[in-house]
């Protein structure tokens, strides 16, 4: 799966959205590309 298969609004929401969790909660790099993973299944 790769980002080419979401729409480019829902990628625009998933990487706020994980830009602000990083910034918020300082989650560690692994758990931010485990969201960002999720999220774009979920996208699909």
């Amino acid at each position: 799966m790769s980002d080419k298969d979401i729409s480019p609004q829902n990628k625009i929401l998933i990487e706020q959205f994980l830009d602000s969790i990083w910034l918020e909660r300082n989650l560690a790099e692994n758990t931010i590309d485990s969201y960002k993973l999720d999220l774009f299944a979920l996208g699909q």
